[in-house]
């Protein structure tokens, strides 16, 4: 594999591992950030006789702290610090900043590979991502060298098809350049997987991660700052909900604890499934209970009544930041062009394929759509009004 300063070269021949005996030793990456920390509790929730270490490779010093509070934030069981252990990275310097004596314990234990750290910075070029890109050359590298050929699955995101001319969605490695940086280095590292994959005949996996919704058991909250609760507060601020979301009107949400969850079965699945040279394991991780977002409109009444299209919209939103230029931020204005162009009129909704997903995994295979009482819940957390003909009752 290569490309502009990053490049692995494996050979061609190698004996594939059988699938790892349990219990399993886990490498996770970007464990404190929302999903990360309920593939964290997703992992904890197994038994000793499944799990036996989960190594939370982060690149603060203070990751341990800032997963105990991520943790009880979210009403989630605490840390089992006699499983979980942490270590300072930097990902794309050499052996990760780790001493050799580090990285050698670290290569005979760990069995499997969960890499879900990254920025998520939209404005950001390629060129920027070019350590995390680096990060996952290493970590191959790493499966690759390491006796027990740890299976190494890439946490990506569909937005990689969202960016790109793409309408079906298949679940298999793309070749279309998606557009911005974000989406160009979610590309740029799953055609590595796909080159270790054919170079080495060894597991690896992407699985493209759809919208994650807030969690629907237990406690924490769908980040208010996110696109759909901005676009709410911005309805309520101009009066006036959209009618449509365009390509993205068929709402396959699927709540961040039940993606951790999906995650650890399609981990399962890969670990105990022997690769074949040249076959990429690509999962769409969405929702495949959609439900158009019309539907969904009767329970945002307490927003606003009023539904428009999406252009009348934008310019009541854009009006609203004119007509009040000293008001110290309208809601959703930072985020117009992200509306524009992904809820513009005229295109037909996404299809996406999750043919993979579904075999892999029970709980996608039983999954419901979204629905007015995880609504309700997303929206009681956000401090919004409930329905109109709730709010009499």
């Amino acid at each position: 594999m290569e490309g502009k300063g990053c490049s692995v070269r494996l050979p061609r021949e190698v004996t594939p591992p059988q699938p790892a005996d349990k219990p399993w030793t886990v490498l996770l990456t970007g464990s404190t950030g929302s999903l990360g920390t309920h593939i964290l509790s997703s992992l904890q929730a197994l038994p000793p006789t499944m799990i036996r270490k989960i190594y939370c490779l982060n690149r603060s010093e203070d990751a341990k702290q800032k997963q105990a509070a991520a943790l009880d934030f979210r009403g989630l069981p605490p840390l089992e610090e006699e499983r979980v252990f942490f270590i300072k990275a930097t990902f794309g310097a050499p052996r990760f900043g780790l001493s050799e004596q580090s990285l050698k314990q670290l290569m005979t234990e760990i069995t499997l590979i969960i890499h879900n750290a990254w920025p998520v910075h939209f404005l950001m070029p390629l060129e920027g991502f070019r350590q995390h890109i680096e990060g996952v050359r290493d970590f191959l590298q790493f499966s690759y060298r390491s006796p027990r050929h740890p299976p190494f699955l890439y946490v990506s995101s569909l937005r990689i098809a969202y960016s790109s001319n793409m309408h079906q969605i298949p679940e298999e490695i793309s070749y279309d350049l998606p557009a911005g940086g974000y989406s160009q280095s979610k590309y740029v590292a799953e055609r590595m997987v796909e080159a270790y994959v054919r170079s080495t005949g060894l597991p690896a996996a992407v699985m493209r991660v759809g919208q994650i919704a807030g969690p629907v058991h237990g406690g924490g909250v769908w980040p208010p700052r996110e696109w759909f609760p901005t676009l709410l507060r911005a309805s309520q601020n101009i009066g006036a909900l959209l009618s449509t979301l365009g390509q993205h009107n068929d709402i396959d949400w699927i709540p961040v604890d039940i993606v951790s969850q999906i995650i650890m079965e399609i981990a399962e699945y890969v670990i105990g499934r022997p690769a074949r040279t040249g076959a990429s394991m690509v999962f769409n991780i969405a929702n495949p209970a959609t439900v158009p977002f019309d539907s969904l409109l009767p329970h945002l009444t307490g927003i606003a009544i009023n539904t428009v299209p999406c252009e009348e919209w934008v310019r009541l939103l854009q009006q609203s930041a004119t007509n009040r230029p000293t008001a110290p931020g309208t809601p959703g204005v930072k985020l117009l062009g992200l509306y524009k162009s992904a809820f513009t009129p005229g295109k037909s909704p996404f299809q996406t394929t999750t043919l993979n997903m579904t075999l892999a995994s029970k709980t996608a295979r039983s999954l419901r759509p979204v629905n007015g009482l995880w609504l309700l819940r997303w929206l009681d957390q956000w401090g919004f009004p409930p329905p109109r003909a709730m709010a009499h009752l």
